[in-house]
């Protein structure tokens, strides 16, 4: 059990696993091509290069994140990466498409670690915020201590 009843499974499915698939069925010429349609087809603002994105690649990314974060929010989490990564098909950031499953991989990536340094962030505040039952022991310690003196 990983923080706050998160699991956290680090060897059922790294990234490059999940992502890697995406391209696995096809020869580099094909997907080169595969991925030059797609990326023209969003920047075009087709609806069909967005359906495409998604088809090929959504197996993958919504394994990665269930792999890593659990049933907690997945699909949130890989709606995510979609919106980042066709934004930044359509504002023209991906300029090698042959890159397109990277870039995929590396937003998915830096999503997961932000969800797991907000997840830490809440889990420290839970604990500094919880005094476990000791503030009245503490404060008679105290007491006693101020008493003496």
């Amino acid at each position: 059990m990983g923080i706050a009843g998160l699991s956290i499974q680090a060897n059922h499915m790294t990234l490059h696993d999940s992502i890697s698939s995406i391209d696995s069925a096809s020869n580099d010429q094909a997907k080169s091509d595969s991925h030059a349609r797609i990326v023209a087809s969003v920047q075009r603002g087709e609806s069909s290069g967005y359906e495409e994105l998604y088809e090929t690649t959504v197996r993958c990314v919504r394994g990665y994140y269930l792999s890593q974060l659990g049933s907690q929010d997945f699909g949130d989490h890989a709606h995510d990466v979609y919106l980042n990564v066709l934004d930044s098909v359509k504002r023209g950031l991906i300029s090698d498409p042959q890159r397109l499953a990277g870039y995929i991989k590396t937003i998915a990536f830096r999503g997961r670690a932000e969800v797991i340094k907000q997840l830490i962030t809440a889990r420290h505040h839970e604990v500094e915020n919880t005094d476990f039952g000791m503030h009245g022991v503490l404060c008679s310690a105290e007491q006693t201590v101020a008493e003496k003196n």
